[in-house]
């Protein structure tokens, strides 16, 4: 429940927290104290560009620990938590329906992301099914986990820009990377940069700053 001391802390510091979720996997209190959470979605109908963007920043995080919060989809989320698996980074996946419902195709990354020390999280009972109005009310827990969201790839109706809104109004960072203009599936990424809803992300070291760290060998600056 929202009153017990496991409940995931920035996760209550939104508008609408759910009152109760369900967690299979090792996400405790302390695991999130002790490791940078960071959320990174995009469209599902993502190309071959969104995908390598998608592994260059999750490689790019793995010296740092991060734990990689998505939404178990198809395209740049799954992207995201098979690229996290493979650099022996922590994932975590919000469902959009309850436990049982698992999509058969996926059933053999769930082993692996709770041995990498991850896990999955809902807020729907076990057997819930999927319907549509649960990703858009998922999407505030993949916001509300992390200090930081990054949009990989999304067109104007993809619910990535619902998670990019919902991180934007709880104060969260949002980055987006930028895309071909014209291309379909970058528009609505674009637009959050035009629209200065998210920051632009051109080098994966631009997350660091608002995580207070910094690579190895770099000059700290002096002044700010």
């Amino acid at each position: 429940s929202r009153h017990h001391p496991d409940y995931p802390f920035l996760l209550k510091n939104i508008a609408s927290p759910p009152v109760g979720i369900y967690i299979y996997g090792s996400i405790l209190q302390e695991h999130q104290k002790k490791f940078p959470f960071i959320s990174i979605v995009g469209t599902r109908c993502c190309t071959e560009y969104g995908m390598i963007q998608t592994r260059k920043l999750v490689r790019f995080l793995g010296p740092f620990s991060f734990v990689v919060v998505s939404g178990f989809a198809r395209g740049i989320d799954l992207t995201a938590h098979q690229e996290a698996l493979e650099n022996n980074l922590s994932t975590i996946a919000i469902l959009a329906y309850g436990f049982g419902h698992f999509p058969q195709h996926r059933l053999r990354f769930v082993n692996k992301i709770l041995q990498s020390g991850g896990g999955f999280i809902t807020e729907y009972p076990p057997f819930t099914p999927c319907v549509k109005f649960h990703f858009r009310e998922r999407n505030r827990i993949i916001a509300g986990l992390s200090p930081a969201t990054v949009i990989i790839e999304a067109p104007k109706s993809s619910g990535a820009l619902i998670t990019a809104s919902q991180a934007f109004s709880a104060d969260r960072d949002v980055f987006a990377v930028p895309g071909d203009l014209g291309r379909k599936q970058c528009e609505g990424s674009n637009d959050l940069i035009f629209g200065q809803k998210a920051t632009l992300l051109m080098e994966p070291d631009n997350i660091l700053h608002s995580y207070g760290l910094q690579r190895e060998g770099m000059q700290p600056e002096l002044f700010l």
